[in-house]
């Protein structure tokens, strides 16, 4: 039998392919599938979100309520409340009653025992407002009747007219308010003292703290006050993880919790490397936070639900893809389930599309929860992308490379002033996803799509003005094959401005694909008349014949190379016009 891989060395595709099969298999105990808000915070009245994926990522600007629903996520489990993030004061009264009623929320969580997902309701209660009660179904929020009949096993997870919540611990870490017990003491508190006043106090708290920890000292009491909590080396197993997701090569670790730089407790983690040893004093923020929540995930409950507030602080990209790599491995290995929220492109694009949810303003000033096409949705928001280019998104790869040789017909400036990306799953995601919510966040977005793509009947918007919303909204899902997000059968003008942003901002080549396109540069007369999935095959059996290789990178590498031989075409001046014409907007 071939030796096991040390877990940090599985890639993330192989990860995520693991903890997919788990929850679709069902293999997740007390696993929240769903969780709907018919009144919480500013969420939209029947805001949803769908657990599709173990680790969930939330992005949204600052304000749009990211942890507000981390906050209601932590009072889901039994014996937790929500109130512990949110409470009513004078200055920030809780508003109930009019035509809202009570705050309140209801999810949908496995029972593995029963093999059922139910569904759990909690609301706020006045009379005790740091108490979010279970409460009874209720049909009008839209949940799901209880049955009457109930057999003996069934009745060890119910009442009569309720389920009772999951049970599964939240384990719930801010990356926002972080502090080492040195940071505390020398920049936080102590702010009455001079900076060598500080300085002095410091000195003399860190030699006792170097007798504590170079002695093993599990207590120690100057002034006769218990000063030491926790002193111990990290073990092999979160050394490992720390490595990996920081990129270093600590030999070591101490983890000491402690008062002796003040009253108030705090962490300090003395690294040991090859060449010595310092403490996080010397290093960065990021660095404790990573311990801080290996040392929690590694030793959290089985089935804990993990709740992470913007863990990309102080992390850098690599490091943040290695964090998402440890979340993954909990997931198998504890059966977590994981909710981030989130402001970063690295940890939403290590991610599969059904993880990535975005929070959109609505035009009553509500947040709607949207289900992510695709990451920049959301980050043109929140300043990710540049607001002076314009984004084209391209259906795939192969077509991206068609794209890119015909910008290169462009002047230089109009090069700069273009940024071409991709779907995270091909050309469906943008009519159904992309087009209604760049066209919601009033986003000039452009997109480049495969000649199959072209709307499957005529639109013409004379006629279309003359007929009901319904006839049109009708038009559109025959046009697109799909049912566009946000729009609605009764909303005339937006469906109007649907077909408008389709025919303005779309762009398809005249051939059904780009493999077409490949295999008419390759002298094959007849390409033009091939549908998508011919021409695909065709390629891939001409590339394997002349001993090629037909893999998805080689097609890239040969397309490429033979739109650049063979010059203008009216493939490329095609495109480039389009991308001209975008670049003078």
């Amino acid at each position: 039998m071939p030796a096991r891989k040390e877990p940090t060395a599985q890639s993330l595709n192989r990860y995520i392919e693991i903890a997919t099969r788990l929850c679709k298999n069902n293999k997740l105990d007390k696993y929240i599938k769903y969780a709907v808000f018919p009144n919480f915070k500013n969420l939209e009245n029947g805001a949803r979100i769908d657990f599709n994926f173990p680790v969930t990522a939330i992005i949204g600007p600052n304000g749009s309520g990211k942890s507000s629903i981390l906050h209601a996520l932590y009072g889901m489990p039994y014996n937790f409340s929500t109130s512990r993030f949110w409470f009513s004061t004078t200055l920030d009264p809780i508003e109930e009653g009019k035509n809202k009623g009570a705050n309140r929320y209801f999810y949908a969580h496995l029972i593995r025992d029963i093999s059922k997902h139910v569904e759990t309701k909690k609301i706020r209660r006045k009379r005790n407002e740091s108490y979010w009660e279970p409460a009874r179904v209720s049909r009008p929020d839209g949940m799901q009747a209880i049955p009457k009949e109930y057999t003996e096993k069934e009745r060890e997870f119910r009442v009569a007219d309720r389920w009772y919540p999951t049970f599964r611990a939240p384990i719930y870490i801010s990356f926002k308010y972080q502090f080492s017990a040195f940071d505390r003491a020398f920049h936080v508190n102590n702010t009455g003292l001079t900076i060598q006043e500080r300085i002095e106090k410091i000195k003399k708290s860190a030699t006792k703290i170097s007798k504590v920890i170079s002695k093993g000292k599990q207590s120690y009491k100057p002034g006769g006050v218990e000063s030491v909590f926790t002193n111990r080396p990290l073990t092999e197993s979160e050394l490992i993880w720390i490595n990996h997701i920081l990129g270093k090569k600590y030999v070591g670790a101490t983890y000491l919790k402690h008062r002796l730089y003040e009253k108030e407790s705090g962490l300090s983690i003395i690294f040991q490397t090859e060449n010595g040893q310092y403490s996080e004093a010397f290093a960065g923020s990021g660095e404790l936070a990573v311990v801080n929540l290996v040392i929690k995930l590694l030793n959290g409950e089985q089935n804990s639900l993990v709740l992470l507030d913007e863990p990309e602080t102080s992390l850098h990209p690599g490091a943040q893809e290695n964090l998402i790599r440890f979340l993954l491995w909990t997931v198998i290995e504890k059966h977590y389930q994981i909710v981030i929220s989130t402001h970063s492109p690295t940890i939403t694009q290590s991610l599969p599309k059904e993880a990535l949810y975005a929070l959109l303003e609505t035009d009553e000033g509500s947040t709607a929860i949207s289900q992510v096409a695709h990451p920049h949705m959301a980050f043109h928001r929140i300043g990710h992308i540049p607001d002076n280019k314009k984004l084209v998104i391209v259906e795939d790869q192969l077509l991206l490379k068609l794209v890119e040789v015909a910008l290169d017909e462009l002047s230089d400036w109009q090069k700069e002033s273009i940024s071409l990306d991709l779907p995270s799953s091909g050309g469906d995601e943008i009519f159904k996803y992309l087009l209604p919510i760049h066209g919601k966040e009033k986003r000039e977005v452009y997109y480049i799509l495969d000649g199959d793509k072209k709307p499957k009947v005529s639109l013409d918007l004379e006629k279309l003005e003359t007929m009901e919303s319904e006839e049109i909204f009708d038009k559109i899902k025959e046009a697109f094959c799909c049912e566009p997000l946000h729009l609605k059968s009764n909303d005339k003008e937006g469906c109007m401005n649907y077909i408008r942003r389709a025919k303005e901002n779309v762009f398809n080549i005249h051939m059904e694909c780009p493999e077409a396109i490949f295999l008419e540069a390759l002298g094959y007369s007849d390409a033009h008349s091939l549908s998508n999935q011919e021409a695909k095959e065709l390629l891939v059996e001409h590339l394997d014949k002349e001993k090629l290789g037909s893999s998805a990178e080689i097609q890239h590498t040969l397309f490429n190379y033979h739109l650049r031989k063979n010059g203008e075409t009216p493939h490329i001046s095609d495109v480039a016009q389009f991308l001209d014409e975008i670049s003078r907007i």
